[in-house]
């Protein structure tokens, strides 16, 4: 009896580790098949996140698999590459929360003035470069704005903050990385001092006129800061070089 050939494509990142299966007797078939995931990955921009087994086995199934191997057992199996190919995004999409762990570590700070630095590095590279950073819901509380993930997690999960690594962990490209990496070092330098006191109205800077809090909070508590109140007001709100 002939076996079954076994392609496995393979992502862990962040505690997610994830797999797309597909199982054929016909050695072209596997070809073609992997030439059809890289092709769907790289659109989507994820392709260096990927690696490849092969494995064979005498039933067609993933158990097979994991039968030859245990290994493959901390995978979720995917058998549709579409669905793969979104949790896939999903898994390497850069948040906030991966943000402000790294800034967490680098600068051990109070909830907040991590939010206040998170915010700056967030609508510093927004307004700069038109380039959404990372994922970030931020809302007009009654101090400034928060990020709402990271104020449900470091409330809920502060230990377990700082040892979260998805900034390094996923790949957003080198390029794009650096650019991440020295705005955070450059708003930590210029911030960190400004936004020490959460009750000093004078220094801080989103409750000027005019600002994306301003313009968010009038419309009522927690209202969520867009993107494009940041576009329109964050210069209003910026310390003087």
């Amino acid at each position: 009896m002939t076996s079954f050939i076994h392609l496995i494509a393979l992502s862990r990142t962040s505690g997610h580790a994830i797999a797309y299966h597909f199982s054929t007797r016909d050695p072209e078939q596997l070809v073609e098949n992997k030439m059809k995931i890289i092709a769907a990955v790289n659109d989507k921009g994820a392709g260096e996140s990927l690696s490849f087994q092969v494995v064979q086995t005498m039933q067609q199934s993933f158990e097979s698999v994991i039968e030859y191997n245990p290994y493959f057992k901390q995978f979720k199996k995917y058998s549709e590459l579409d669905s793969f190919t979104t949790k896939l995004i999903q898994t390497h999409e850069l948040n906030a929360v991966d943000v402000a762990s790294y800034i967490d570590r680098k600068k051990h700070c109070t909830s907040y003035t991590l939010q206040k630095l998170l915010y700056y590095v967030y609508a510093d590279i927004l307004t700069k470069y038109d380039w959404r950073p990372f994922k970030a819901t931020f809302l007009a509380f009654k101090h400034g704005p928060v990020e709402k993930y990271v104020y449900k997690v470091r409330n809920k999960h502060h230990p377990d903050m700082p040892v979260k690594f998805g900034l390094e962990e996923k790949h957003i490209g080198a390029e794009k990385q650096a650019l991440l990496t020295n705005t955070i070092e450059e708003v930590v330098s210029k911030y960190s001092g400004t936004y020490k006191n959460m009750n000093n109205e004078e220094s801080n800077l989103t409750h000027k006129k005019k600002t994306p809090w301003s313009i968010a909070y009038r419309q009522g508590q927690n209202t969520q800061i867009t993107d494009d109140m940041i576009r329109a007001y964050h210069q209003n709100e910026v310390l003087a070089k």
